[in-house]
């Protein structure tokens, strides 16, 4: 089975929270929602006793401090964690101050297609600030993510970057498992992943829309 991406939100508005929630569980197949917290206690807890990769995080959290300042003492404290302010409020200052905290994406709430892609830039390495896809500088441009690949591994790609599964893509491409296997190794071998988890990312990357 493919590693999932434990993630938590940081709400202390119910309604919003589910809304989230469910927009996880339907269009982000990769990621495993650990907990939901309304406050920095709450939150500081659900980290420290489960292995939390990725956070999105309100702002305003009912609490001496703010989404912006929990960031900045959880990425002090997690280097590694990736953290995506999710927030009513938006504008230029807010945009800055989280990205000097450490969080890796700013998104206006409204917006469900921004926060999917949003997430899913942010889970494989990229940054997504106020509306706007941003990818590690160092990382290859789109075009060169799928030089050297054939026509059918592209589609394959394509697939696994849409959160198909394997029945699934077997399905839609009319191949046998081991066919789609075939193609799914020449792909890893070629970009060096692991598995199917980074064959996932790299999907995205390649075709984050």
């Amino acid at each position: 089975m493919a590693s999932l991406i434990n993630t938590l939100i940081v709400e202390d508005h119910d309604a919003m929270a589910f809304g989230i929630r469910e927009t996880l569980r339907t269009a982000v197949p990769m990621i495993n929602l650990v907990a939901t917290a309304k406050n920095p206690d709450e939150a500081w807890k659900s980290i420290k006793n489960n292995k939390i990769h990725f956070v999105i995080m309100d702002i305003c959290l009912k609490s001496e401090l703010n989404g912006i300042s929990l960031t900045s003492e959880l990425t002090k404290e997690y280097p590694e964690l990736a953290i995506l302010i999710y927030s009513g409020e938006a504008n230029e200052e807010l945009v800055r101050r989280a990205r000097d905290a450490g969080a890796r994406g700013y998104i206006p709430k409204g917006g469900i297609k921004n926060l999917i892609n949003g997430i899913k830039s942010i889970i494989t390495g990229g940054y997504y600030l106020e509306g706007g896809f941003y990818l590690d500088p160092s990382l290859p441009k789109p075009k060169q993510y799928i030089e050297h690949l054939t026509p059918k591994e592209e589609e394959v790609l394509k697939l696994i970057a849409e959160g198909k599964t394997k029945e699934e893509i077997c399905q839609v491409l009319n191949f046998l498992p081991s066919v789609l296997k075939t193609h799914a190794d020449h792909i890893r071998s070629k970009r060096n992943l692991k598995n199917w988890t980074e064959l996932y990312q790299y999907g995205i990357r390649c075709y984050p829309n």
